[in-house]
This record gives structure tokens, C-alpha cells and sequence, in this order.
């Protein structure tokens, strides 16, 4: 992209993202616009204007910030912000020119954002370095200390969760003070008279933590997790239980089998670690490959970035082979609020493959339909696969 083009293209950005109020609408444009401003050249007189947007949205969000109490909607908003940071900084980097109190303004608000991220900076800054800064582990225990709501505790989980590979590398009593602390979440959340959204959200990463993080207690409340018989719990607990060498009950296995979303997973997991008992008590149509593949195809729909939940209906049209690989393709229906209007409760088209091959553009059936299921398949392998 040349400079005159990436100039109008970020012109045209920041007067969409202008019009924008809600924040988490508005993040993946800012995404989109650093992307665009990166082919400015130096010194471009665009850059000049994304200073002028991102110290105009920062007064206005430096004034609305103390009175938003809602976690969910501070974590969206401060999603924005990074991201407005994020672009005002590498404006600033290549020759945008400050008026005065631009910086001010600007320190002001990554101070708010690097407050609301606590958190996460304090797991960065222990686990980040090489070797992880073990000093920090005491800090993270005080931390959660602090906490007040499961959406706290839920942020602190992913957070050690995303460094689990680096857990093998640390002391003994480092290790045991992480696995305390793990282990004594789960035990607490496993202990609430209901659970909510935020505390099923923890409770999920929270089992896949234990795994990693060990005590004597872990594999009993990883049983008691699982028999809680939310499926997005009982898989990762399940997870946990076979990574630390203990068994599960058959009938554990084939109810996980029974939520299309889990059936998939949970039959990889069966067959990675070679369970034939209970392979053999898994009814056959629950272990097909169309019914595996729907499977698959239906967890990746429940991905926020795409659906953000199964969908209302969905079918199989047919097999077709490409490239060499087999490949299953559905039709369904959804009125998630992730898809335009034009898309939502019509037939959409998708497909799934057992090497990474599944996936969904959210194209209409009746583009591609023929007169018969064989001419539309055909349609489909030409055009998509």
C-alpha cells in the first residue's frame, strides 16, 4: 500500500471509529487502523491526525471511566484503550507532532489502564523473563488476597494459565505456592451454593490450572468438577485428570460425547491416551466420523470471533475429498448477534476436516446451491475448498 493510500485509508478509519460509542465494536477497527498506519511513511501528516483522535477519545474517557462499575464493560473499554495506546505510540514514534498537554493527557490514561491491569502486568513481570522472576509468586498469592468478585479470580487463572509451560522450570516451594493457591480456587469455587457466569468462566480455566499445578486434593475435586456435568468443565477437567494419571468413569466420558460442542474433543482425548474400555462402552453413533466432524465444526462456532454459540440448526450435506483430504460440509442457522442481519436465520455453509481444515466464512447455501446435493457439493469443493 503506498503512503497516499494508506493516508485516505486511515482517514476513512478514524471517521468510522468516530462514530462508534460502543468501545468493544470499536477495538477491531483500531486494530485494523495501526495494521494501515504501519505502511505511513515517517513523518506523514496522518499520523498527526491518529494523535489528534486518540487524545480527543482519551479526554472522554479519562472523564467516563470512574463512574463504569460493571467488570464486563471495563474489560471492553480498556481492550479500546490498550489499543488507542497502542496507536497513539506508534504515531508518536514516527514523527507525529505534539501540541501541548498531548502527553499529559495520554500518561494520564495508560496510568488508569496500567491500574485496571494489575493483574496481568504482575503475572507478565514474574513470568515474562527467563528464568520467571520467582520473587514475583509471592506477590501474585498477596494479589489474589485483594480479590472481591470470580471475574478477578478468572483473570489471575488465564493469566498463569497462558505461562504453564514455564511452571516446570520453577523451585520446589514456588511450584507448591502456585499449586496452593490454584488448588485452593478450585476448592472454592467447587464450595459456592450456585455457580454464575463469571464463576463458571473460573471454574473452567480453574480445572485446566490444576493439571498443571498438582496436590493431593486435586484429583477428587477434579471428579466432583466433572460430575457438575457442564460440559466446557467436565472437558478440561477430564484433561486434567488423564494428564495427572488418574481414571475416569465411562459414563463421565459418553455424557461429555453427547454435547455435540464437547463430542469431538472429548473423543481425541480417548484416543490419545488409548482408553479401549471406554471406547467400547461409547455408543457407535456417537463416534462416527460425521457426527465427530459436525462436532468439530460446531466448537469452532462457538468461538466469540465467529458465532459466539452453537448454532439454531445444523445439517450435514455430504462429503466431498480435496486435495487429498476428506472434507464433512454442513448447512445451519443462527441469529447469533455476531452475524449481519442479511446472515442471520438462513442457510450458511461450513465444513470440517480432521487436519485443520475446518472453518466457515458464513456464506449463503444459495450461492452455491445446485439441483441436487451432488452438484452442490461439487460447487462448494470448487469454489471453497
Amino acid at each position: 500500500m503506498k503512503n497516499n493510500e494508506a493516508t485516505e485509508a486511515v482517514g476513512e478509519l478514524l471517521n468510522t471509529i468516530s462514530e462508534i460509542d460502543d468501545y468493544g465494536e470499536a477495538a477491531p477497527l483500531l486494530h485494523l487502523l495501526n495494521n494501515v498506519a504501519s505502511e505511513l511513511d515517517d513523518n506523514s501528516a496522518a499520523f498527526g491526525s491518529i494523535v489528534e483522535f486518540a487524545v480527543s477519545r482519551a479526554e472522554k474517557l479519562i472523564r467516563e471511566l470512574p463512574d463504569v462499575t460493571d467488570e464486563h464493560r471495563r474489560d471492553d473499554i480498556f481492550g479500546y484503550v490498550s489499543l488507542l495506546l497502542k496507536n497513539y505510540d506508534h504515531a508518536v514514534e514516527h514523527g507525529a507532532d505534539l501540541h501541548q498537554g498531548d502527553a499529559e493527557i495520554m500518561n494520564t490514561l495508560r496510568g488508569m489502564a496500567d491500574a485496571e491491569h494489575l493483574i496481568e502486568r504482575t503475572v507478565f513481570d514474574t513470568f515474562e523473563p527467563d528464568p520467571p522472576a520467582e520473587s514475583g509468586i509471592s506477590e501474585i498469592v498477596a494479589l489474589r488476597k485483594t480479590f472481591t468478585t470470580d471475574f478477578q479470580a478468572g483473570r489471575l487463572i488465564v493469566g498463569l494459565l497462558h505461562y504453564s509451560e514455564k511452571f516446570d522450570v520453577l523451585s520446589a516451594q514456588s511450584r507448591a505456592e502456585l499449586a496452593t493457591l490454584a488448588n485452593g480456587e478450585l476448592a472454592r469455587l467447587l464450595s459456592l451454593s450456585e455457580l454464575t457466569g463469571d464463576a463458571i468462566d473460573a471454574l473452567e480455566v480453574c480445572v485446566d490450572l490444576c493439571g498443571h499445578l498438582p496436590t493431593n486434593d486435586t484429583l477428587p475435586m477434579l471428579d466432583k468438577a466433572i460430575k457438575l456435568g457442564r460440559s466446557n468443565i467436565g472437558y478440561y477437567a477430564a484433561s486434567s485428570v488423564l494428564k495427572l494419571g488418574g481414571a475416569l468413569a465411562p459414563e463421565s466420558i459418553v455424557a461429555l460425547m453427547r454435547d455435540i460442542e464437547y463430542a469431538d474433543l472429548t473423543y481425541s482425548l480417548v484416543r490419545k491416551h488409548k482408553l479401549a474400555e471406554i471406547d467400547a462402552r461409547i455408543p457407535p453413533e456417537l463416534k462416527t466420523p460425521e457426527y465427530l466432524a459436525e462436532s468439530d465444526l460446531v466448537h469452532w462456532l462457538t468461538y466469540p470471533t465467529e458465532l459466539g454459540r452453537k448454532p439454531d440448526e445444523i445439517e450435514l450435506i455430504g462429503k466431498v475429498k480435496s486435495h487429498g483430504e476428506p472434507y464433512y460440509v454442513f448447512k445451519y442457522k443462527s441469529a447469533s448477534d455476531t452475524l449481519a442481519d442479511e446472515d442471520k436465520n438462513v442457510w450458511l455453509i461450513g465444513w470440517a476436516n480432521d487436519n485443520g481444515g475446518t472453518f466457515s466464512e458464513f456464506e449463503h447455501l444459495s450461492d452455491y446451491e445446485g439441483a441436487t446435493p451432488e452438484k452442490t457439493l461439487k460447487t462448494i469443493k470448487k469454489k471453497c475448498l
